[in-house]
């Protein structure tokens, strides 16, 4: 695994959802220190961390594993921007890009399984 790529996408996700390392930090209630050493590569981020994140951002865990950094944009389930979001209202817009993940998930294997019948 190329922890570079990972800590690489977490910070194109991190900046395209509009949050600050604080934000972020706050979410995953860990010091804000660690997520610039997660940004620098001078730490790797933990599964447990990566799985909130994918939420947080409404994206795939398997986002962080990109190669093609371009794609991160494109496949933003959507970004909400907002200064100063405290740690309860990222709960909820995590819980809520969960949700929209998850049925678009959903909506893929519907497709599949259609394209089988």
């Amino acid at each position: 695994m190329n922890q570079q790529k990972i800590n690489r996408n977490f910070k194109i996700l991190r900046d395209k959802s509009g949050l600050t390392q604080q934000e972020v930090a706050n979410y995953l209630d860990i010091e804000r220190a660690n997520i610039s050493y997660y940004e620098t590569g001078r730490r790797d981020i933990p599964m447990k961390h990566l799985e909130k994140l994918s939420d947080l951002f409404g994206v795939t865990l398997n986002m962080f594993f990109r190669e093609d950094a371009s794609q991160l944009q494109t496949d933003l389930a959507f970004a909400f921007r907002n200064n100063n979001i405290d740690s309860k209202t990222l709960d909820v817009l995590a819980d809520f890009k969960k949700i929209v993940k998850n049925y678009l998930r959903m909506k893929k294997l519907e497709k599949r399984y259609d394209k089988k019948l």
